[in-house]
């Protein structure tokens, strides 16, 4: 097996990226991108009317829609499927920044300016030699849909040393902060290849199909009250153990103790790899069969909803 990462950098998937997150569409959509856009552009009442009307017919389209947007917007927003958000995005296109540029015109720049790193991307990512670590977990997660190349969109933020990304879709993308210091860009390679370790394992998928989590889930759900389901927080454990942990060498007890003060979320997710961590560890490393690490990683289920 043979993966490639396809970096794609194309003006349009920017332009469309910063009105997306600026509509704030979604309540999980963070509010960096809406704050600096509201900021920075001339037009206001027009702005406002734009990312109203644009959440509103965006929402039914859901998360799932993400990378098909991206690839819309690659193709320059041609395809029929997403046709009545266009006149929105023209108008969007052509809304004046302070600086006296308009949005497109941003975003050609933005362009010029992620291109070069392409090459850079490109290399980081045949140097990680990620083949065997996703050969290994398939034969533990074997649902996972093959992928031999996935879209890897780099997108533009306004702030610096921004990162956000998403695998929402066929593919997977980050936002890369310019000006770009050695820091961010390794810090966009890292988020590109967490988030697209999530397609090519794709871990919920496998989870979904053991009976022995069904009970667990019911109970974790209602503890969560509507939030991420417990196959969805357990695949969060294998790619922060595989990725951060494994290929990128965080330590999970200095990340713990570095976010104790962060979300709850996060510092959740931080001390549950830490627990987690030591199971995939003996899977990757040979010390345990899939079998049982299959069995351990029930048991781990069973005792974080049984802390909750």
């Amino acid at each position: 097996m043979q993966i490639n990462l396809k970096f794609i950098v194309d003006a349009n998937a920017i332009a469309w990226h910063l009105l997306d997150y600026a509509s704030n569409w979604h309540y999980y959509v963070h509010e960096n991108l809406g704050k600096w856009v509201k900021k920075n552009v001339v037009e206001r009442d027009k702005l406002h009317n734009i990312l109203e009307s644009y959440a509103n017919m965006r929402t039914p389209f859901g998360w799932q829609e993400e990378i098909n947007l991206l690839n819309w917007a690659a193709r320059g927003f041609s395809d029929e499927m997403f046709s009545k958000l266009r006149p929105l995005v023209n108008d969007w296109l052509e809304l004046k920044l302070n600086d006296g540029r308009t949005i497109k015109e941003a975003a050609n720049q933005a362009e010029a300016q992620i291109y070069p790193y392409v090459e850079i991307l490109q290399s980081k990512f045949a140097a990680l030699n990620v083949d065997e670590m996703v050969g290994k977990l398939h034969k533990l997660l074997p649902e996972a849909e093959i992928f031999d190349e996935l879209p890897a969109y780099v997108v533009w933020s306004p702030i610096e040393g921004s990162t956000q990304g998403g695998a929402n879709g066929a593919g997977v993308y980050s936002e890369i902060g310019i000006p770009t210091s050695e820091k961010t860009l390794e810090s966009t390679f890292e988020v590109l290849v967490h988030e697209a370790f999530h397609k090519l394992v794709d871990p919920s998928v496998t989870f979904d199909s053991w009976k022995e989590l069904e009970e667990i889930d019911q109970k974790y759900e209602h503890i969560q009250e509507g939030n991420q389901s417990l196959n969805g927080h357990l695949e969060e454990m294998v790619i922060y153990s595989a990725v951060d942990v494994m290929l990128f060498g965080e330590d999970p007890k200095v990340m713990l103790e570095t976010n104790v003060k962060s979300s709850p979320k996060y510092k959740q997710m931080w001390e549950h790899t830490y627990k987690f961590f030591p199971i995939l560890d003996d899977y990757v490393k040979g010390r345990a069969e899939a079998d049982i690490t299959k069995e351990r990683i029930i048991a781990f289920a069973r005792e974080i909803v049984g802390n909750f």
